[in-house]
């Protein structure tokens, strides 16, 4: 296992700078979790082709929450590198209404800013500090590919939820944390899905 401090980038600009600890393991088979607190969803194709799964399974014993993050893209682009984000969120109203409005560019999420909330990008790459790499999935010459990895983010508290949409995307962008789509080849999506806090 290799590990890393990751920057939790989860939703205000005053949570940005919160340090969360994340240990990743790109070479564990992943399948949905037996575990009957998982949450997760099916990625389906926006652009592009392949399919995956995304499953977060939360952990007890940290500080707000902790969870196993595994995601899996079959069926895709061969031979590719592919980045894991995130649109979650918190601390802005409508966290829980199962819409999405993040991902969709909807009211409190409207790019750049909506009334009354600081701009914040409708996607979110995983970054680990220090170097700044981002979390990716690289396939093999089926395009398969995984990675499964911890996430601590303290500062989203016990007993919350937060909505959240996954992506991967090819590295055709050379994708940075803002989210832009000119010379997106494959896109891979899940559908809204509600994060427990334990």
């Amino acid at each position: 296992m290799k590990r890393a401090n990751w920057l939790s980038m989860v939703g205000a600009a005053a949570l940005a700078s919160v340090l969360v600890s994340c240990s990743e393991d790109a070479t564990v088979p992943v399948a949905l979790s037996s575990n009957t607190s998982s949450v997760g969803g099916t990625l389906k194709p926006m652009r592009g082709s392949g399919s995956g799964i995304v499953t977060v399974t939360p952990l007890d014993g940290q500080p707000g929450l902790s969870a196993q993050i595994s995601v899996q893209v079959s069926g895709t682009l061969p031979n590719s590198l592919f980045y894991v984000q995130q649109s979650p969120e918190v601390d802005r109203p409508l966290g829980t209404d199962d819409v999405g409005e993040r991902a969709a560019g909807m009211w409190p999420w409207e790019q750049p800013s909506s009334p009354g909330f600081p701009p914040a990008p409708a996607f979110l790459c995983f970054p680990t500090s220090g170097s700044g790499t981002p979390l990716t999935i690289s396939t093999d010459d089926r395009g398969n590919g995984n990675t499964e990895f911890i996430l601590n983010a303290p500062m989203i508290p016990h007993g919350s939820r937060f909505d959240v949409v996954f992506r991967v995307l090819n590295d055709t962008l050379q994708t940075t944390h803002a989210d832009t789509s000119a010379g997106l080849e494959t896109e891979l999506r899940t559908d809204c899905f509600t994060v427990p806090v334990k």
